[in-house]
């Protein structure tokens, strides 16, 4: 939380009014409040670069994507937007890895 920065990965690249702006500000004051810090420091909203998908139906497997290329290969980036620079699409062998990842997730660790 040093840097108090949000990165806004949008697969679609569109403009967007971010109803998650109000909650995410609120959050950030709260947990500053109740952790003693000082007011002052706000935090700083970024585009990130990230793959873009070809059509409208794709964005969830891109979220998951993004979820898991960040805890399995940058959990420890001090520059998420540096690391993150690829906007070509995901291959179908992509979406079919985290399609596979998540089922196996889910299969294992949720009880139905």
């Amino acid at each position: 939380m040093a840097k108090r920065e949000v990165i806004i990965f949008d697969s679609l690249r569109q403009k967007r009014n971010l109803a998650i702006k109000f909650a995410m500000t609120n959050a950030f004051r709260s947990f500053k409040a109740l952790s003693g810090q000082s007011r002052g420091s706000k935090l700083t909203w970024h585009l990130g670069q990230c793959p873009q998908q070809l059509g409208g139906r794709e964005c969830g497997y891109y979220v998951m994507r993004y979820m898991y290329e960040i805890l399995e290969h940058h959990r420890s980036s001090e520059d998420l937007i540096q690391d993150f620079s690829r906007t070509t699409p995901y291959t179908e062998e992509e979406i079919n890895e985290i399609r596979e990842i998540w089922a196996e997730y889910f299969i294992c660790n949720v009880e139905l």
